[in-house]
């Protein structure tokens, strides 16, 4: 199961906000074991303009946010931009303020991690967001192609008609 997990989060590229260093150089230490790649974008010590536009996290696969991080002049908490957002995302804090905030950023496509947690805590819900995110891309691919392939392969369903001139004529379908 473990190679499964790296295989999934290699590459994958994860916004971190609203952390102290620490706590950021961990999460970036334990996405990098599974070589997954996390870059901090905006948070406790860093500013980035133009922050508040949600293209700016159109290049990540996924955000891990602190839920219990303020927001810094000019630029609102980590937890209100990911509020508008549909982006996957991991919401990292304690039980109230993951209480708190729950009913603003609840989502399908949402996991919560409660302090303390270990870095495999970590890398078991950033795989689980981002399985989630690959099925659902999979069932709308399929229901944009005509359905779900049966059998590995897709099979039209062909409608044939004895006689096109008699209303009364049997339509066969295979």
């Amino acid at each position: 199961m473990e190679q499964i997990i790296h295989k999934s989060l290699a590459g994958r590229r994860f916004a971190l906000m609203g952390f102290e260093r620490p706590e950021e150089e961990s999460i970036i230490a334990a996405l990098a074991t599974a070589r997954g790649i996390g870059h901090v974008v905006g948070g406790m010590h860093h500013h980035i303009p133009g922050l508040q536009g949600l293209n700016h996290f159109a290049r990540f696969d996924a955000s891990i946010i602190n839920a219990s991080a303020n927001h810094v002049p000019e630029q609102p908490a980590p937890i209100e931009i990911l509020a508008g957002s549909r982006k996957p995302a991991i919401i990292v804090g304690s039980f109230s303020d993951l209480i708190k905030q729950y009913h603003g950023i609840a989502d399908i496509n949402r996991e919560f991690v409660l302090r303390p947690y270990t870095p495999d805590d970590l890398i078991l819900r950033a795989f689980r967001i981002l399985r989630f995110v690959e099925s659902t891309q999979a069932i709308e691919a399929s229901m944009h192609n005509g359905g779900p392939p049966r059998g590995g392969r897709r099979r039209r369903r062909r409608h044939y008609r004895s006689d096109l001139d008699n209303p009364e004529a049997l339509q066969l379908c295979l």
